[in-house]
């Protein structure tokens, strides 16, 4: 940034000469106090003291650039000590009052310098895993989005190489300021913040996972790492450069069998996951819609199956415990020291070569099993009695609760039990808004105390009934919904949308010129709202595919 055009023009033609203008470097003209960039646009802010001559320099609007995890550098050669201590009162008083930010100063050998750095927004929510945590809520639990929400960018990805939006497939993760994006054999990584597409990873050997809602999530993160299954492994990929740095292979329970590597879920430093035998993953993601009710293809809605769940202490690099058992996939949720998931023990379950669960008597015979989470050992069990022919069958884990969430022909079952005991609390059933565009396959939503299965939602200690989505008009368009602590998330009337959970339940569209895809893809984490493109196929009027991220006004 420079005031004084003559300088600007300058700098331009230097470093033009030397064709390093332009892509990575750029020099502004400053106008004012008012720096022209929107918040958090910047990883690194370097600020020389001895450019200022005298003047002080715009801590306000540096600390409102620099993005959650970025750096701010201040100061200069040691020359310049008056100035440099012009900023040192109002550095203290960024560091006490930010909340966000630690500092430092380093005397070098002719140079001072203040070094900020920036960490997590205070209140910003994560959304680590497929429905947000091992808990399976769907809620970020993020207290700083509201309804007042601005384009902060958009960009790629866009739908080339995306999967076709009726695949049903993984959403994307966030933590730690970075959006990680699945595509078809290839992995993208971008700055939540600012949109920049940090690195690609091309993955020939990805198998393409769809049909989620019958199967789990197989992509986690934390700040450090990804976590994503191909084949019969988990790599571990480095957030930062994309490089794999550990591959993990999945236990092979039956040598007539080969396996790929199933579930996917991190807690308490361990690495959970499944082995599922190969050919039973849905893998066709163009063409079929994953969307029937009646049961006329039934072979849409049949739920994978594990032969065995296990764990992986990170840090010993090992496997901590292995429990043999065929485990219905989307049923596995972590929450409590516990994981939890429903087994099948039908004998003619057991010796079929599938491990795709279909909808008739093999209904019968299943237990819902509760392992402790360092051992794997056996907490309770209990038997459980369910409907045959289920579209979706869900476990979700929040405060010692865990609401089960089965779909029948006509109605969703939800029942929730005590997670320490394993005993039924209450149970509720209520009707479909309609038989077709995913309204019978919803995933349930836990906001504080309430859990939310459209169209209605329910008190999650009593089972008291809080709210009916078909107040607001929430209807029956395809996707699932998304939360955090203020607002849910869908595809509502064909655009992403929100609903404000404040007193007056307003109902908004993000933007009317693109659409989110058919299952899970608003990402509300990081105090933004992130859309990465899922679109891809629809041959609808959007005038627009790409990835883009919201941030409230009033940030």
């Amino acid at each position: 940034m420079e005031e004084d055009p003559l300088i600007a023009a300058k700098t331009r033609d230097r470093f033009n000469e030397k064709a390093l203008y332009g892509k990575r470097i750029v020099v502004h003209k400053k106008l004012g106090n008012r720096l022209p960039y929107p918040d958090f646009m910047f990883n690194f802010i370097c600020v020389d003291i001895g450019a200022l001559k005298g003047k002080e320099p715009l801590l306000s609007e540096y600390y409102r650039l620099l993005r959650p995890f970025g750096t701010l550098v201040l100061g200069g050669i040691s020359g310049a000590g008056d100035s440099l201590s012009l900023p040192k009162k109002r550095l203290k008083e960024l560091v006490a009052n930010g909340g966000d930010i630690d500092g430092k100063f380093h005397a070098l050998k002719d140079q001072q310098w203040h070094v900020i750095n920036r960490g997590k927004l205070p209140g910003s929510g994560e959304w680590s895993h497929q429905y947000a945590d091992p808990g399976n809520t769907a809620c970020s639990e993020d207290i700083r989005i509201s309804g007042d929400l601005r384009l902060q960018w958009y960009g790629k990805p866009g739908p080339y190489r995306m999967f076709d939006r009726h695949s049903y497939t993984t959403a994307p993760v966030y933590s730690g300021g970075r959006l990680f994006t699945l595509g078809e054999k290839i992995l993208y990584a971008n700055d939540a913040y600012n949109g920049r597409l940090l690195w690609e990873k091309e993955l020939p050997s990805l198998e393409p996972r769809v049909n989620l809602p019958r199967d789990c999530g197989y992509m986690v993160t934390d700040r450090d790492h990804v976590y994503l299954a191909i084949e019969n492994n988990c790599l571990e990929i480095n957030a930062r450069s994309g490089k794999t740095e550990r591959k993990f292979s999945c236990p092979k329970i039956n040598d007539e069998y080969d396996y790929n590597w199933g579930y996917a879920a991190m807690a308490d430093g361990l690495l959970f996951g499944s082995s599922v035998r190969s050919g039973n993953f849905y893998t066709e993601g163009r063409g079929p819609w994953y969307d029937d009710s009646g049961f006329k293809k039934a072979k849409d809605s049949h739920k994978v199956l594990s032969d065995c769940l296990f764990a992986v202490d990170l840090a010993g690099n090992s496997r901590a415990w292995k429990y043999n058992g065929v485990i219905i996939n989307s049923t596995i949720a972590i929450g409590g020291d516990q994981i939890y998931f429903v087994e099948n023990r039908n004998p003619k379950v057991l010796q079929d070569k599938s491990r795709r669960l279909s909808g008739g008597k093999e209904w019968m015979a299943l237990y819902l099993v509760a392992l402790d989470v360092k051992t794997g050992k056996p907490v309770w069990e209990k038997g459980m009695q369910f409907e045959q022919r289920t579209p979706v069958f869900f476990s979700t884990y929040k405060e010692d609760i865990l609401m089960l969430l089965r779909s029948s022909t006509k109605s969703f079952d939800l029942r929730a039990i005590d997670a320490k005991s394993g005993k039924l609390m209450w149970d509720r059933e209520h009707g479909w808004e309609n038989d077709n565009h995913g309204a019978h396959r919803r995933h349930p939503v836990i906001v504080g105390d309430v859990v939310y299965q459209q169209p209605r939602a329910y008190d999650l200690k009593t089972g008291e009934e809080k709210w009916s989505t078909s107040k607001v008009g929430v209807g029956g368009n395809c996707g699932t919904l998304s939360a955090s602590s203020t607002m849910l998330f869908s595809r509502l009337s064909d655009y992403p949308g929100f609903i404000d959970l404040g007193q007056e339940m307003n109902k908004e569209n993000l933007v009317e010129i693109t659409r989110p895809g058919c299952w899970i893809n608003i990402i509300p984490a990081g105090g933004m709202v992130l859309v990465p493109e899922a679109g891809s196929g629809c041959s609808c009027e959007y005038s627009i595919h790409a990835s883009m991220g919201f941030l409230p006004r009033k940030n």
